[in-house]
Protein backbone atom coordinates (compact mmCIF):
# COMPACT_ATOMS: atom_id res chain seq x y z
CA UNK A 1 0.00 0.00 0.00
CA UNK A 2 2.85 2.34 0.51
CA UNK A 3 4.36 2.10 -2.65
CA UNK A 4 1.27 2.28 -4.25
CA UNK A 5 0.58 5.41 -2.30
CA UNK A 6 4.18 6.91 -3.88
CA UNK A 7 3.34 5.90 -7.00
CA UNK A 8 0.08 8.07 -6.81
CA UNK A 9 2.00 10.69 -5.40
CA UNK A 10 4.53 10.84 -7.64
CA UNK A 11 2.11 10.61 -11.18
CA UNK A 12 0.29 13.42 -10.02
CA UNK A 13 2.92 15.94 -9.09
CA UNK A 14 5.46 14.71 -11.98
CA UNK A 15 4.03 12.77 -14.75
CA UNK A 16 2.21 15.55 -16.37
CA UNK A 17 5.32 17.51 -16.63
CA UNK A 18 7.38 14.50 -17.76
CA UNK A 19 4.74 12.76 -20.24
CA UNK A 20 5.04 15.50 -23.41
CA UNK A 21 3.73 13.44 -26.16
CA UNK A 22 3.04 16.35 -28.18
CA UNK A 23 6.67 17.86 -28.29
CA UNK A 24 8.16 16.35 -31.15
CA UNK A 25 11.35 14.76 -30.87
CA UNK A 26 14.70 17.00 -30.16
CA UNK A 27 12.83 19.68 -28.91
CA UNK A 28 13.46 21.07 -25.35
CA UNK A 29 11.24 23.61 -23.94
CA UNK A 30 12.91 26.80 -23.40
CA UNK A 31 11.59 30.32 -22.76
CA UNK A 32 11.85 32.89 -25.11
CA UNK A 33 11.64 36.82 -25.10
CA UNK A 34 11.46 38.54 -28.37
CA UNK A 35 12.13 42.48 -27.93
CA UNK A 36 12.04 45.48 -30.39
CA UNK A 37 10.45 48.70 -31.57
CA UNK A 38 7.98 49.72 -34.09
CA UNK A 39 7.25 53.47 -35.47
CA UNK A 40 3.60 54.42 -35.37
CA UNK A 41 2.27 56.49 -38.47
CA UNK A 42 1.46 59.13 -38.20
CA UNK A 43 -2.20 58.36 -38.47
CA UNK A 44 -2.33 55.96 -35.65
CA UNK A 45 -0.31 58.01 -32.68
CA UNK A 46 1.29 61.64 -33.24
CA UNK A 47 0.44 64.24 -31.00
CA UNK A 48 -1.65 62.99 -28.18
CA UNK A 49 -2.90 64.34 -24.79
CA UNK A 50 -1.27 62.70 -21.51
CA UNK A 51 -3.56 62.39 -17.95
CA UNK A 52 -1.85 62.68 -15.29
CA UNK A 53 -4.13 61.34 -12.86
CA UNK A 54 -4.06 57.91 -14.94
CA UNK A 55 -0.79 57.77 -16.50
CA UNK A 56 -3.07 57.52 -19.75
CA UNK A 57 -2.54 58.39 -23.36
CA UNK A 58 -5.07 59.56 -25.17
CA UNK A 59 -6.03 60.61 -28.46
CA UNK A 60 -8.38 63.85 -27.08
CA UNK A 61 -7.10 66.88 -25.44
CA UNK A 62 -8.81 66.83 -21.33
CA UNK A 63 -7.78 70.44 -20.69
CA UNK A 64 -7.55 70.17 -16.89
CA UNK A 65 -4.69 71.65 -14.52
CA UNK A 66 -2.14 69.29 -14.74
CA UNK A 67 -2.63 67.49 -17.88
CA UNK A 68 -0.89 67.56 -21.10
CA UNK A 69 -1.39 68.26 -24.59
CA UNK A 70 1.14 67.97 -27.91
CA UNK A 71 2.85 64.73 -26.72
CA UNK A 72 4.33 63.18 -29.62
CA UNK A 73 5.14 59.41 -29.51
CA UNK A 74 8.41 58.60 -31.45
CA UNK A 75 7.94 54.74 -30.72
CA UNK A 76 6.42 51.70 -28.89
CA UNK A 77 9.06 49.30 -27.09
CA UNK A 78 7.84 45.77 -27.28
CA UNK A 79 8.77 42.66 -25.25
CA UNK A 80 7.12 39.43 -25.39
CA UNK A 81 7.57 36.38 -23.58
CA UNK A 82 6.66 32.54 -24.12
CA UNK A 83 8.05 29.16 -23.96
CA UNK A 84 8.92 27.54 -27.48
CA UNK A 85 6.69 24.26 -26.37
CA UNK A 86 3.56 26.43 -25.71
CA UNK A 87 0.50 24.77 -24.54
CA UNK A 88 1.40 21.21 -26.06
CA UNK A 89 4.55 21.02 -23.13
CA UNK A 90 1.45 21.22 -20.49
CA UNK A 91 2.76 22.25 -16.69
CA UNK A 92 6.07 20.65 -15.56
CA UNK A 93 7.29 20.32 -11.59
CA UNK A 94 5.62 19.96 -8.08
CA UNK A 95 2.28 21.86 -7.61
CA UNK A 96 4.02 24.97 -5.41
CA UNK A 97 6.21 25.43 -8.36
CA UNK A 98 4.39 24.59 -11.48
CA UNK A 99 5.69 25.90 -14.93
CA UNK A 100 3.06 26.77 -17.27
CA UNK A 101 4.26 26.51 -20.60
CA UNK A 102 0.80 27.77 -22.36
CA UNK A 103 0.82 31.38 -20.64
CA UNK A 104 2.67 34.35 -22.43
CA UNK A 105 2.76 38.21 -21.85
CA UNK A 106 3.27 41.01 -24.22
CA UNK A 107 4.65 44.19 -22.43
CA UNK A 108 4.73 47.50 -24.73
CA UNK A 109 5.95 51.03 -23.55
CA UNK A 110 5.81 54.39 -24.73
CA UNK A 111 8.65 56.02 -26.05
CA UNK A 112 7.93 60.04 -26.13
CA UNK A 113 9.92 61.94 -28.68
CA UNK A 114 8.06 65.46 -27.60
CA UNK A 115 7.14 66.01 -24.03
CA UNK A 116 4.46 68.22 -25.02
CA UNK A 117 2.84 71.43 -22.74
CA UNK A 118 1.21 71.11 -19.51
CA UNK A 119 -2.19 72.73 -18.88
CA UNK A 120 -2.01 75.44 -15.78
CA UNK A 121 -5.13 76.37 -14.29
CA UNK A 122 -8.21 78.31 -16.27
CA UNK A 123 -7.39 82.02 -16.37
CA UNK A 124 -11.12 83.13 -16.38
CA UNK A 125 -12.43 80.48 -13.99
CA UNK A 126 -13.75 78.35 -17.54
CA UNK A 127 -14.81 75.01 -17.23
CA UNK A 128 -16.12 74.87 -20.86
CA UNK A 129 -12.19 72.96 -21.95
CA UNK A 130 -11.71 75.82 -23.67
CA UNK A 131 -8.15 76.17 -25.36
CA UNK A 132 -7.51 79.90 -25.39
CA UNK A 133 -8.86 80.19 -21.52
CA UNK A 134 -5.91 77.49 -20.21
CA UNK A 135 -2.08 78.39 -19.84
CA UNK A 136 0.33 75.93 -20.92
CA UNK A 137 3.98 75.86 -20.43
CA UNK A 138 6.62 73.71 -22.09
CA UNK A 139 7.07 70.06 -20.31
CA UNK A 140 10.95 69.75 -19.79
CA UNK A 141 10.03 66.09 -18.13
CA UNK A 142 8.78 62.84 -19.72
CA UNK A 143 5.38 62.21 -18.66
CA UNK A 144 5.62 58.78 -16.90
CA UNK A 145 2.71 56.76 -19.31
CA UNK A 146 1.78 53.98 -17.81
CA UNK A 147 2.70 50.27 -19.59
CA UNK A 148 0.60 48.49 -21.85
CA UNK A 149 0.54 45.05 -21.48
CA UNK A 150 -1.76 41.31 -22.59
CA UNK A 151 -1.48 37.87 -20.80
CA UNK A 152 -2.22 35.59 -23.20
CA UNK A 153 -1.93 31.59 -24.10
CA UNK A 154 0.32 30.51 -26.25
CA UNK A 155 -0.50 26.89 -28.45
CA UNK A 156 3.34 26.08 -28.96
CA UNK A 157 5.42 25.92 -32.34
CA UNK A 158 6.52 27.83 -34.99
CA UNK A 159 3.20 28.04 -36.78
CA UNK A 160 1.58 28.43 -33.21
CA UNK A 161 -1.12 30.99 -32.07
CA UNK A 162 -1.37 33.69 -29.47
CA UNK A 163 -4.63 34.71 -27.55
CA UNK A 164 -5.52 36.56 -24.68
CA UNK A 165 -6.66 40.16 -23.17
CA UNK A 166 -4.97 42.97 -22.36
CA UNK A 167 -5.09 45.15 -19.43
CA UNK A 168 -7.29 47.24 -21.18
CA UNK A 169 -10.22 44.71 -21.12
CA UNK A 170 -9.73 44.59 -25.24
CA UNK A 171 -8.55 40.78 -26.39
CA UNK A 172 -5.83 40.20 -28.41
CA UNK A 173 -4.86 37.91 -31.37
CA UNK A 174 -1.53 36.35 -33.30
CA UNK A 175 0.53 33.84 -34.58
CA UNK A 176 3.74 32.98 -35.50
CA UNK A 177 4.74 32.35 -38.99
CA UNK A 178 7.36 30.03 -40.10
CA UNK A 179 9.38 30.17 -36.96
CA UNK A 180 10.64 33.43 -38.40
CA UNK A 181 8.01 36.30 -37.11
CA UNK A 182 5.42 37.11 -35.14
CA UNK A 183 2.22 38.94 -36.04
CA UNK A 184 -0.60 40.05 -33.82
CA UNK A 185 -3.15 40.25 -36.56
CA UNK A 186 -6.76 41.18 -34.66
CA UNK A 187 -7.63 43.45 -31.69
CA UNK A 188 -11.12 43.81 -30.09
CA UNK A 189 -12.38 46.49 -28.17
CA UNK A 190 -13.78 45.16 -24.66
CA UNK A 191 -17.19 47.11 -25.51
CA UNK A 192 -18.03 48.93 -28.40
CA UNK A 193 -17.56 52.38 -26.73
CA UNK A 194 -14.10 51.81 -25.08
CA UNK A 195 -10.74 52.86 -26.64
CA UNK A 196 -8.36 50.57 -27.62
CA UNK A 197 -4.80 51.23 -25.90
CA UNK A 198 -3.20 53.28 -28.50
CA UNK A 199 0.40 51.19 -27.99
CA UNK A 200 -1.76 47.88 -29.15
CA UNK A 201 -2.32 50.01 -32.72
CA UNK A 202 0.83 50.18 -34.25
CA UNK A 203 2.13 46.52 -33.36
CA UNK A 204 -0.85 45.06 -35.19
CA UNK A 205 -0.06 43.95 -38.45
CA UNK A 206 3.47 44.33 -38.61
CA UNK A 207 5.91 41.21 -38.40
CA UNK A 208 7.58 41.54 -35.58
CA UNK A 209 10.81 39.58 -36.21
CA UNK A 210 12.20 35.90 -34.14
CA UNK A 211 16.13 34.91 -34.49
CA UNK A 212 16.27 31.50 -35.20
CA UNK A 213 14.16 30.61 -32.06
CA UNK A 214 12.55 27.71 -33.34
CA UNK A 215 15.17 26.07 -35.17
CA UNK A 216 15.20 22.97 -33.97
CA UNK A 217 12.11 22.51 -35.06
CA UNK A 218 11.32 20.46 -38.13
CA UNK A 219 9.26 23.24 -40.21
CA UNK A 220 7.98 20.77 -43.13
CA UNK A 221 8.59 17.77 -44.53
CA UNK A 222 9.79 18.97 -47.78
CA UNK A 223 12.48 20.83 -45.90
CA UNK A 224 11.70 23.77 -47.50
CA UNK A 225 11.16 27.27 -45.32
CA UNK A 226 7.31 28.40 -45.53
CA UNK A 227 7.79 31.89 -46.42
CA UNK A 228 4.87 33.54 -44.59
CA UNK A 229 3.26 34.64 -47.94
CA UNK A 230 0.07 33.72 -49.21
CA UNK A 231 -2.37 34.47 -51.95
CA UNK A 232 -5.32 37.25 -51.61
CA UNK A 233 -6.53 36.80 -54.78
CA UNK A 234 -5.97 34.94 -57.77
CA UNK A 235 -7.57 35.71 -61.51
CA UNK A 236 -6.70 33.54 -64.64
CA UNK A 237 -3.62 31.35 -64.82
CA UNK A 238 -1.11 31.35 -61.97
CA UNK A 239 1.79 29.05 -61.63
CA UNK A 240 4.21 28.30 -58.56
CA UNK A 241 7.15 26.13 -58.31
CA UNK A 242 10.13 25.74 -56.62
CA UNK A 243 13.26 26.79 -57.68
CA UNK A 244 14.81 23.35 -57.53
CA UNK A 245 11.89 22.08 -60.04
CA UNK A 246 13.02 24.18 -62.96
CA UNK A 247 10.28 21.74 -65.16
CA UNK A 248 7.76 21.63 -61.65
CA UNK A 249 5.05 24.66 -62.07
CA UNK A 250 1.69 23.74 -60.76
CA UNK A 251 -1.58 25.74 -60.59
CA UNK A 252 -1.79 27.92 -57.78
CA UNK A 253 -4.03 27.80 -55.15
CA UNK A 254 -5.49 30.33 -52.45
CA UNK A 255 -4.81 27.58 -49.73
CA UNK A 256 -1.15 27.03 -51.71
CA UNK A 257 2.15 27.57 -49.28
CA UNK A 258 4.24 29.67 -50.50
CA UNK A 259 8.35 28.51 -49.84
CA UNK A 260 11.72 30.64 -49.68
CA UNK A 261 12.89 30.53 -53.53
CA UNK A 262 9.56 29.70 -54.74
CA UNK A 263 8.74 31.40 -58.47
CA UNK A 264 5.35 32.75 -59.07
CA UNK A 265 4.22 33.68 -62.48
CA UNK A 266 1.23 34.93 -63.52
CA UNK A 267 -0.32 34.13 -67.61
CA UNK A 268 -1.97 35.80 -70.49
CA UNK A 269 -4.74 38.31 -68.95
CA UNK A 270 -4.12 36.90 -65.48
CA UNK A 271 -3.38 38.58 -62.17
CA UNK A 272 -2.29 37.48 -58.26
CA UNK A 273 -2.13 39.35 -55.84
CA UNK A 274 0.25 38.12 -52.78
CA UNK A 275 -0.25 39.17 -48.65
CA UNK A 276 3.18 39.39 -46.85
CA UNK A 277 3.18 38.46 -43.15
CA UNK A 278 3.41 41.99 -42.35
CA UNK A 279 0.16 43.04 -44.35
CA UNK A 280 1.82 44.46 -47.17
CA UNK A 281 0.66 43.60 -50.81
CA UNK A 282 1.93 42.87 -54.04
CA UNK A 283 -0.02 42.70 -57.08
CA UNK A 284 1.67 40.46 -60.54
CA UNK A 285 0.26 41.62 -63.43
CA UNK A 286 -0.47 39.66 -66.37
CA UNK A 287 3.00 37.89 -67.91
CA UNK A 288 4.56 38.45 -64.58
CA UNK A 289 7.24 36.50 -62.79
CA UNK A 290 8.69 36.67 -59.10
CA UNK A 291 11.02 35.00 -57.52
CA UNK A 292 10.38 34.82 -53.28
CA UNK A 293 14.54 35.34 -52.35
CA UNK A 294 14.02 34.99 -47.96
CA UNK A 295 12.57 33.96 -45.44
CA UNK A 296 11.02 36.58 -43.04
CA UNK A 297 13.86 38.27 -41.74
CA UNK A 298 14.48 42.37 -41.47
CA UNK A 299 15.73 42.70 -44.81
CA UNK A 300 12.47 41.55 -46.90
CA UNK A 301 14.20 40.45 -50.33
CA UNK A 302 11.80 39.40 -53.29
CA UNK A 303 13.05 39.07 -57.19
CA UNK A 304 11.31 40.62 -60.38
CA UNK A 305 12.30 38.71 -63.55
CA UNK A 306 10.02 39.76 -65.79
CA UNK A 307 6.80 41.84 -65.94
CA UNK A 308 4.70 44.43 -63.81
CA UNK A 309 4.33 44.75 -59.95
CA UNK A 310 2.39 47.13 -58.29
CA UNK A 311 3.13 47.14 -54.82
CA UNK A 312 1.36 48.67 -51.55
CA UNK A 313 3.73 48.80 -48.42
CA UNK A 314 1.80 49.78 -45.25
CA UNK A 315 4.72 49.88 -42.49
CA UNK A 316 7.42 48.23 -41.76
CA UNK A 317 8.57 47.58 -37.90
CA UNK A 318 11.33 49.92 -37.01
CA UNK A 319 14.76 49.20 -39.20
CA UNK A 320 13.18 47.30 -41.40
CA UNK A 321 13.50 47.75 -45.26
CA UNK A 322 12.91 45.97 -48.36
CA UNK A 323 14.44 45.17 -51.22
CA UNK A 324 13.34 44.40 -54.72
CA UNK A 325 16.06 42.81 -57.15
CA UNK A 326 15.61 43.53 -60.62
CA UNK A 327 18.12 42.95 -63.81
CA UNK A 328 19.68 46.26 -64.05
CA UNK A 329 18.93 47.98 -60.49
CA UNK A 330 17.83 47.06 -57.28
CA UNK A 331 14.81 49.06 -55.42
CA UNK A 332 15.18 49.90 -51.75
CA UNK A 333 11.45 50.52 -49.72
CA UNK A 334 11.23 51.11 -46.51
CA UNK A 335 7.11 52.12 -46.75
CA UNK A 336 5.16 53.60 -49.72
CA UNK A 337 3.56 52.58 -52.85
CA UNK A 338 5.05 52.42 -56.12
CA UNK A 339 4.84 50.22 -59.59
CA UNK A 340 7.25 48.14 -60.86
CA UNK A 341 8.34 47.52 -64.65
CA UNK A 342 10.97 44.54 -65.97
CA UNK A 343 11.65 43.48 -69.39
CA UNK A 344 15.31 41.63 -68.87
CA UNK A 345 17.10 44.91 -70.24
CA UNK A 346 14.89 47.60 -68.68
CA UNK A 347 14.06 48.25 -64.84
CA UNK A 348 12.09 50.78 -64.60
CA UNK A 349 9.95 52.23 -61.47
CA UNK A 350 6.89 54.47 -60.61
CA UNK A 351 6.22 56.10 -57.45
CA UNK A 352 2.60 56.77 -56.33
CA UNK A 353 3.17 57.31 -52.76
CA UNK A 354 6.61 57.99 -50.54
CA UNK A 355 9.41 57.90 -51.47
CA UNK A 356 11.99 54.81 -52.60
CA UNK A 357 15.62 54.69 -52.97
CA UNK A 358 16.95 53.33 -56.70
CA UNK A 359 20.25 52.06 -57.38
CA UNK A 360 21.19 50.84 -60.55
CA UNK A 361 23.45 48.08 -60.97
CA UNK A 362 25.74 49.97 -63.41
CA UNK A 363 28.08 51.75 -61.51
CA UNK A 364 25.77 51.80 -58.49
CA UNK A 365 24.31 54.98 -58.99
CA UNK A 366 21.34 56.15 -56.71
CA UNK A 367 18.52 58.25 -56.91
CA UNK A 368 15.18 58.67 -54.38
CA UNK A 369 12.38 58.90 -56.27
CA UNK A 370 8.98 60.26 -55.19
CA UNK A 371 6.05 60.70 -55.60
CA UNK A 372 4.55 61.24 -59.69
CA UNK A 373 8.49 60.33 -60.46
CA UNK A 374 9.68 57.91 -62.78
CA UNK A 375 13.20 56.29 -63.50
CA UNK A 376 14.23 53.59 -66.07
CA UNK A 377 17.81 51.34 -65.41
CA UNK A 378 19.98 49.85 -68.43
CA UNK A 379 23.10 48.28 -68.59
CA UNK A 380 24.39 51.95 -69.18
CA UNK A 381 22.81 53.47 -65.77
CA UNK A 382 20.03 55.46 -64.99
CA UNK A 383 18.13 57.82 -67.46
CA UNK A 384 16.41 61.37 -66.19
CA UNK A 385 13.62 61.61 -63.94
CA UNK A 386 10.24 61.86 -65.97
CA UNK A 387 7.09 62.33 -64.43
CA UNK A 388 3.49 60.37 -64.82
CA UNK A 389 -0.23 60.40 -63.57
CA UNK A 390 0.47 59.13 -60.26
CA UNK A 391 -3.09 59.54 -59.20
CA UNK A 392 -5.07 57.45 -61.17
CA UNK A 393 -2.11 54.59 -60.42
CA UNK A 394 -2.40 55.27 -57.35
CA UNK A 395 -6.22 54.72 -57.64
CA UNK A 396 -5.94 51.39 -59.20
CA UNK A 397 -3.09 49.53 -57.00
CA UNK A 398 -5.46 51.07 -53.80
CA UNK A 399 -8.11 49.34 -55.71
CA UNK A 400 -6.52 45.93 -56.15
CA UNK A 401 -5.08 46.03 -52.54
Amino acid sequence: MKQLITFLIFSYFLLPGLVQAEIPFGVTPKEITVSGSVVPTEEEINLVGFLRNTGKITNDYVYASGNRIGVKIGSIDYSIHFWNVGKMGSDSGYLWWKKDYSKAVIYLNYVVSENGFIIGDSQDGSKLGLPNSWPMEPATEEPKIKQASCIMEFSGGPTGTFVGTCNDGSKISGRIGAGSFIIFDKIQKKTNNDEIELALIPVTGVDLRLNNEFSDWKMDESGLVDSGTRFNSLSGQVEIRHDSEPNGWKSAQLESILYVDDHIKTGEESEAILSFADMNTFLLKQETEIVLNTPPSKTNKLKLVTGKVMANIRKMILDGSMEIDMSQAVAGIKGTRFILTETGNESKIEVTEGEVVFRSKTGNQEVNISVGESVTSTANGLSEKSTFNAMVADNELLHAT
